[in-house]
């Protein structure tokens, strides 16, 4: 018996629109509340604006009420460099892409 495989790969074609986003990263900090880095604006080429223009954070209580809304801290390339982790009562920046930068803030009261 012979064994065929069928390249599906490239027997499948479509076309997909354009998608924006929405969100790039959720956090919880050390008192349960949601942390999302949003995209307030699109760019058609983003290594041409800076991510403070296209990016902020909005914090959120743990029953998903809005608590506040902050402009992003680190004025880079926007690119896709822009993440954010959180570890305790500290909140990262992290910039990998271009060159291997890192903010940390500490996490106060609101």
């Amino acid at each position: 018996m012979k064994t065929e495989f069928i390249d599906i790969a490239r027997t499948m074609k479509t076309t997909l629109p354009k998608f924006r986003y929405i969100s790039r990263a959720v956090q919880i900090d050390h008192k349960n509340r949601i942390w999302v880095l949003i995209h307030k604006s699109h760019a058609d080429d983003y290594d041409k604006v800076l991510a403070q223009d296209i990016f902020e954070l909005e914090i959120y209580s743990d029953e998903g009420i809005l608590l506040g809304k902050l402009p992003y801290p680190v004025n880079w390339e926007a690119g896709f460099t822009a993440e954010m982790k959180i570890f305790g009562n500290r909140v990262y920046f992290l910039n990998a892409t271009t060159s291997p930068e890192v903010y940390q803030y500490r996490i106060t009261d609101m």
